[in-house]
């Protein structure tokens, strides 16, 4: 259930964040969620340590095609993910002082990849995989990102 709520955080509140208008509120938002993130991850360090076995979860997802929805943490995917959970916090405070034209647009957008890289670290289905590769890197066609570049 942790690894869930490890992709589920950053991906609803950047759904939300995009029905926000205030850069402040959409900045705090963000910087929010990202420490719960990086505060689960810790969690999973420990968890980790006394029973590696409750960070997994299996779900039914697209049984036509055989798929499931399958994330697990090992070793090298927990170090990875703690790695990003630290770096999303860090980066949004490097930002904080930027001011940016569509700004709950530009943290919704960080959310969703924060969400995007996490799943790719859990990820054991390779279509689960894809997916979230995609969400991860879709902030990169996102026309008003690049204008701010």
């Amino acid at each position: 259930m942790i690894v869930l709520l490890l992709i589920a955080i950053p991906f609803l509140l950047g759904v939300v964040l995009f029905g926000v208008r205030s850069a402040a509120a959409a900045r705090g938002l963000s910087l929010l969620g990202t420490l719960l993130v990086f505060g689960l991850s810790l969690l999973c360090l420990t968890v980790f340590k006394n029973s590696p076995a409750l960070l997994g979860w299996d779900s039914s997802w697209l049984p036509a095609l055989g798929s499931r929805f399958t994330l697990e943490l090992d070793g090298l995917g927990l170090l990875l993910v703690l790695l990003t959970a630290l770096a999303f916090p860090l980066i949004l405070v490097a930002t904080w002082s930027a001011t940016y034209p569509a700004a709950h647009r530009f943290y919704a957008w960080m959310l969703l990849a924060e969400a995007g890289l996490l799943g790719v670290f859990m990820a054991t289905d390779a279509l689960l995989f894809y997916f979230f590769w995609e969400l991860a890197r879709s902030e990169e066609q996102t026309p008003e990102l690049q204008s701010l570049a």
